[in-house]
């Protein structure tokens, strides 16, 4: 999309971003940053689609928060860097599918993340959920 003006460029990603927030953005009064040394640092400002044109484009990495203003959440994940971490959360993966719960594996840098969607819970309910898979 090298090329485009800004404004082509938010109307042509605006679905993305859309789509994006419906499934991940459960606040939009912070969220986190993540700075050159790979921490992540709060920012207390509103979260706009500005953000995610720049965060799709590799300006920056956004981290959002799973809990909602009204203490829910739609989704949870569980994030590994260890050694094996792939290779653990696939078992996990496994024993979701078992219990008819959707999961979605995916690798990172050093390890992998287990996101799971779901509707509204409160959070203590999806946090239960990640501790039960931690331990598999």
């Amino acid at each position: 999309m090298a090329g485009l003006k800004k404004d082509e460029l938010l109307a042509r990603l605006r679905p993305l971003v859309r789509a994006y927030q419906r499934l991940f953005v459960n606040r939009n009064d912070f969220y986190a940053r993540q700075s050159p040394d790979g921490r992540y640092f709060l920012v207390r400002k509103p979260l706009t689609g500005w953000h995610f044109l720049h965060h799709f484009q590799g300006d920056f990495t956004l981290g959002l928060y799973a809990p909602s203003q009204a203490g829910t959440t739609r989704w949870a994940c569980l994030d590994t860097d260890a050694e094996d971490g792939l290779k653990q959360l696939q078992k996990a993966a496994l024993t979701l599918r078992e219990w008819d719960v959707a999961a979605h594996l995916e690798a990172s840098r050093r390890g992998g993340h287990l996101w799971v969607f779901l509707e509204p819970v409160p959070v203590k309910i999806a946090r239960t959920l990640l501790q039960e898979m931690a331990r598999l």
